[in-house]
C-alpha cells in the first residue's frame, strides 16, 4: 500500500514565525478603557474619605459627615474610625500638630450641651459663638457643638483659631 503525503504544510509548523497584527480599533478601545479606568480610580480615591466616614457612621449608628473644609496645612490622618457610637476623623500637619473631630448621636440641644458638658468640664473658661444656626463652645483650641442630633467635638494640639473651628463646623 502506498501512502500519499500531503504537499500542504500545517499552520502549526509555521505558527511561531507568523504574527497576527492587532486591529487598530482594538488598540484604541483598549487605550480608551484604560483611560476610563484611570479616571474612575482617581474619583474613587478622592471619594474615599467620604465613603469611609459614611461606612463608619453606619457601623456606629451615627449619621456622620466628612468636613468639606480643613486648614490647608492639614490632611486626613487615615480614614474615619468608629468606637462604640462615636465616629472620629483625625487631621494632622507636617509639623506634628493634629486635631480630631468626634461625632456622636445625641438628643441634646445647645443648652443641654452647655449645662451637661461645657460648664462641668470647662467651668467658666469658655467662649461662645452663634452663627448660621450653630452655637459653638470653645476652650483652649478645642470646641463642641450640637447639630441635627449629633454631638460634635473638636480636640487636639493644633491650636486652631475660633474662626477656623467655626469654618470647619459649618462645613460638616
Amino acid at each position: 500500500m502506498i501512502s500519499s503525503t500531503s504537499s500542504s504544510t500545517s499552520s502549526a509548523a509555521h505558527g511561531s514565525s507568523r504574527h497576527t497584527a492587532i486591529p487598530a480599533q482594538w488598540v484604541i478601545a483598549g487605550a480608551g478603557l484604560a483611560a476610563i479606568l484611570a479616571v474612575v480610580a482617581w474619583l474613587l480615591w478622592l471619594s474615599l474619605p467620604y465613603i469611609a466616614t459614611n461606612l463608619a457612621g453606619s457601623q456606629a449608628g451615627v449619621r456622620a459627615s466628612y468636613p468639606n473644609y480643613h486648614p490647608s496645612n492639614y490632611h486626613a490622618d487615615g480614614l474615619a474610625k468608629h468606637t462604640g457610637g462615636t465616629v472620629e476623623i483625625r487631621f494632622r500637619s507636617s509639623h506634628g500638630q493634629h486635631y480630631t473631630i468626634a461625632q456622636t448621636k445625641s438628643g441634646w440641644d445647645s443648652n443641654a450641651l452647655l449645662e451637661n458638658y461645657v460648664k462641668p468640664t470647662w467651668g467658666s473658661a469658655f467662649e461662645t459663638s452663634t452663627a448660621g444656626g450653630l452655637t459653638l463652645y470653645y476652650h483652649q483650641g478645642n470646641a463642641t457643638w450640637v447639630s441635627g442630633g449629633i454631638l460634635y467635638s473638636l480636640h487636639g494640639n493644633a491650636g486652631l483659631s475660633n474662626s477656623t473651628i467655626r469654618r470647619i463646623a459649618h462645613s460638616l
